[in-house]
């Protein structure tokens, strides 16, 4: 009698241990939200960036589009990048700046991430 018991408990756990793996697996899986922002691709002569009163993206330096367009602060993503903004800020060279463009906690502190820096000659 005892045995019967015990084979129906575990009969019973096993029953609902399956049935609770199949309502998590019922359930959609979701994805990693989409980073926001809008591509960006740009050229420009750059400058380091001065004090930023936003503190957002490691903003390090600023592309001074052609004439008829607003300063765009840049957050180099890698070295590279980071190196050609750098010789384009000494140098007064005009760069290709493809990026995504992101936005800050106030309009004035959105900036772009870069994907890729071009030096332009």
């Amino acid at each position: 009698m005892k045995r019967k018991t015990t084979t129906k408990i575990l009969l019973l756990l096993t029953s609902f241990a399956l049935l609770a793996g199949l309502a998590n697996a019922a359930e959609p899986q979701k994805d990693k939200p989409a980073k926001p922002g809008k591509p960006f691709n740009m050229t420009g002569t750059v400058t380091k960036h001065g004090v930023d009163t936003c503190m957002e993206g490691k903003v390090t330096h600023d592309l001074h589009p052609p004439a008829s367009e607003k300063t765009v602060r840049l957050s180099a993503k890698s070295k590279h990048d980071l190196t050609v903004l750098n010789k384009a800020a000494k140098s007064g060279g005009r760069v290709r700046v493809i990026g995504t463009k992101l936005p800050g906690l106030r309009p004035e502190c959105a900036y772009v991430e870069t994907s890729k820096c071009v030096p332009l000659k």
